[in-house]
């Protein structure tokens, strides 16, 4: 798929979301595939690499998109993750992980495992409280 495709399409899948929202996710999209990470960290240098600014920046962006709650993750993140899964084209192992980053913050996070990389496509937050 080629860059403008790509875009049509990250564009598509966020429409009905607010402009500043739109355009989060669409950096946040981009830079998790480019760095192949699903660390705040890794996604909010691979932000500040490629669109500028400060890292403290990119990352308040990222987590004001992962801990929206308004937003509903299986809309936003399910076309992405199943053209993801079409894309590839062949067999594929998801791979399951859960970690605590905070006291009050869990992370479930699945990746398509594609020869020895793994890419992220879902990411679910959570508070045991």
């Amino acid at each position: 798929m080629s860059h403008p495709e790509y875009y049509r399409f990250l564009w598509a899948t966020a429409k009905n979301l607010h402009r500043s929202q739109a355009k989060s996710l669409i950096a946040v999209v981009i830079c998790l595939v480019t760095c192949g990470r699903m660390r705040s960290f890794d996604i909010a240098q691979a932000i500040k690499a490629r669109f500028g600014g400060k890292l403290k920046s990119a990352l308040q962006r990222f987590y004001r998109l992962v801990r929206n709650t308004k937003l509903d993750d299986l809309k936003v993140w399910s076309p992405i993750a199943h053209h993801v899964l079409c894309a590839a084209g062949r067999v594929m192992t998801i791979s399951v992980d859960w970690t605590e980053w905070h006291d009050e913050l869990r992370v479930l996070t699945a990746a398509v495992s594609i020869g020895r990389r793994a890419i992220p496509i879902y990411a679910q937050t959570f508070s045991p409280k």
